[in-house]
């Protein structure tokens, strides 16, 4: 892997990295900026790398960074910024990535309705779908092989972390990255447990994961009659069948056997956790604090996962966490400051 060189400083960035103190951590990592990002930067770069989003700091919106990771450890070795507002970003396994915003990219300080882009791995831009609604970007996730997407928004002033169907409202599409403005809103397809039809006002779905060795299948949340469950899809068939309760933003394994997830523990708290397909055991792991994010894998026994971090002075943020699942007692360690998003290529 050859890590981006610094070709001058970016001041006012490594400063906030340096300056930033997480809560609950005793120091910072050390500061990883490097210069902006450029075309050819991409193009020298090797997987395994991320991409991932920055939350908004003050009247800033929301930056994208491209972070080099160590090809052994998978830890992050450089940080740049790209010229992207994305508040939801993925990629898939050959870097093309999906960027999930109501940021307009010709106007990075004007809202606009929440929009998909979908670029290649050079950034130079393949496709768009706008959603024409007035939601909030919540959920992305590309598939390994770049031809499907999927998004999930929130209705405007919404979220999921109260109880009960009539708290939220979410709109979930599954985009085609080759036939272009070709984007389904899966609530409307058919939805089925125990072989009938759901059909209870209060159904959502969001936070899709597809699988890593055949796109047509994935997995998303299904929630209904007051609670969570594991539903699986086919995109060609137009069908999801509910599989099980208490699974919320299911996330494939790179290597399709498992999946990790979000599993409730109190009213407005939710624990890592993961699910292993060919015996539907789940393990859940007490990591200190909630995630609210659609857990990704560094590995297939690394989990990162996005917390808030709430300071005594200032705002808050975001941090990702990482929690090797291989251990007897993992504990998660910080993996990256001011950072949410993770969406890594790891290369064919």
């Amino acid at each position: 892997m050859r890590p981006l060189r610094l070709r001058r400083p970016f001041a006012a960035l490594a400063l906030a990295a340096v300056g930033w103190t997480c809560a609950g951590h005793a120091a910072p990592l050390p500061s990883l900026w490097t210069a902006p990002a450029s075309k050819l930067d991409l193009a020298l770069v090797k997987p395994p790398y991320a991409f991932v989003a920055r939350p908004p700091t003050g009247q800033r919106f929301n930056g994208v960074d491209l972070v080099t990771l160590d090809r052994i450890t998978m830890q992050p070795l450089t940080r740049s910024p790209i010229a992207l507002s994305c508040l939801r970003v993925h990629a898939s396994r050959d870097g093309q990535l999906l960027c999930f915003t109501n940021v307009a990219p010709d106007k990075p300080t004007q809202f606009a309705g929440p929009a998909s882009y979908v670029y290649s791995p050079d950034l130079a831009p393949r496709s768009h779908h706008s959603n024409d609604s007035a939601g909030q970007p919540n959920r992305a996730r590309m598939s390994a092989d770049g031809k499907y997407g999927a998004t999930t928004e929130f209705s405007t002033g919404h979220s999921y972390a109260g109880t009960g169907g009539a708290t939220f409202s979410t709109l979930t599409l599954i985009l085609s990255n080759e036939a272009p403005n070709a984007a389904w809103n899966i609530e409307k397809w058919n939805v089925s447990q125990d072989g009938r039809k759901v059909t209870s006002p209060d159904l959502n779905l969001w936070g899709v994961t597809f699988d890593p060795a055949n796109s047509d299948h994935f997995f998303v949340t299904a929630y209904f009659a007051g609670k969570p469950h594991l539903a699986e899809g086919s995109v060609g068939a137009q069908r999801i069948a509910v599989v099980r309760d208490s699974v919320e933003c299911p996330s494939f394994s790179p290597d399709g056997k498992r999946l990790a997830f979000k599993k409730r523990t109190s009213e407005t708290g939710w624990s890592p956790a993961v699910l292993e397909l060919s015996t539907m055991k789940e393990s859940v792991f007490d990591i200190g604090n909630s995630v609210d994010d659609q857990i990704e894998w560094l590995d297939d026994h690394t989990l990162v996962y996005e917390v808030v971090t709430r300071p005594l002075i200032g705002a808050p943020s975001s941090d990702l966490m990482s929690l090797d699942v291989s251990q007897p007692k993992p504990v998660g360690r910080l993996w990256l400051e001011r950072a949410r998003s993770p969406a890594l290529v790891r290369g064919r």
